[in-house]
This record gives C-alpha cells, structure tokens and sequence, in this order.
C-alpha cells in the first residue's frame, strides 16, 4: 500500500472471517498488531502478507476490506483450483498425398491437467476426423483419426480449433 497523500495515514486492513485467509505484517513490523493499523508517511508503501490456507483445489473468492482515515475500499482476491490442461500437437503434417483421396493421421489428445473436461475439434474444408467431440479425464489420453481429402494438386495449409 502506497501513501500518495502529502500527510501520514493510518491504513488497515479488517481480519478476514474466513480461516481460509489471514493478513500478517511482514517480519520487519512483527511485534505490532495488525489491528490497529499501520502509519504510513506520504510517500512511502507498507506491505501486508496474505496468508492462503486453501482445503481444496478449487476455485476461492474473497474481498478484503482496506480502511484509511479518509477512505473504505475492497481488494479483490482469487485463487484458482484445478484446471484441464489439453495437449494436442501443434501441427499436423500429413506430406506429400494423392489427389481425390483420404489421407488419415492418427492423433492424441492428452488431459494434462488436474480437472475432467470436455473437448471438440472444428476442422477446415477438406479435413474430417473420426470423433469430433469427447470428454477426458484427468491424466487420460484419447486417441484420434484426423482425414485429409485433397480436391486439387497444391500446398494445403489450414487452422483447426480445439
């Protein structure tokens, strides 16, 4: 917290009521109580540690109330739990191919992440694959078949969306 003022200001932050967070004085200010604030000449910043004790990976919300003498505002907090992670290859080279053909590649969708999720796949004109949607749990792979159906003699490049 920084003074912008031209005059000292006592600054506090209210103790949340939730276990999940509490608000220290970092090591310097150890021997003073965080409730009754800290002076803060102008100019100068202080520093409050907030202290997470999450007891799960999900997602957290919270408001901490900052009081000074002049003025009440809230700082939002948010803590995000477990998310999917999806790996899917980054370029799909299918080389040279016959014209008026179908060209298949094998392809696998990997769940790095800590969370289930569902998938799907929207492909350029001239590609197809064999699933176009999917749900993959945490650390699951699934495996599928991307096709290629060449119209014309020429070099093919396209975007898919996962």
């Amino acid at each position: 917290m920084r003074n912008k003022d031209r005059f000292s200001r006592r600054v506090k932050i209210i103790q949340p009521d939730s276990k999940l967070f509490q608000i220290l004085l970092p090591n310097e200010n150890k021997n003073q109580k965080i409730d009754a604030g800290t002076k803060v000449a102008a100019g100068m910043e202080t520093k409050f540690i907030v202290r997470f004790s999450p007891e799960a990976k999900i997602d957290y919300k919270y408001e901490l109330i900052v009081v000074t003498e002049r003025e009440k505002f809230i700082v939002p907090i948010m803590a995000i739990g477990k998310r999917a992670m999806i790996d899917f290859p980054d370029v799909l080279d299918f080389g040279p191919c016959p014209v008026k053909f179908n060209t298949e590649k094998p392809v696998i969708i990997r769940n790095l992440g800590e969370k289930t999720t569902k998938w799907n796949i929207e492909l350029p004109q001239g590609f197809s694959s064999t699933v176009k949607e999917g749900v993959l749990e945490a650390g699951k792979n699934q495996q599928i078949l991307v096709k290629f159906y060449p119209v014309e003699a020429k070099l093919y490049r396209a975007m898919a969306k996962l």
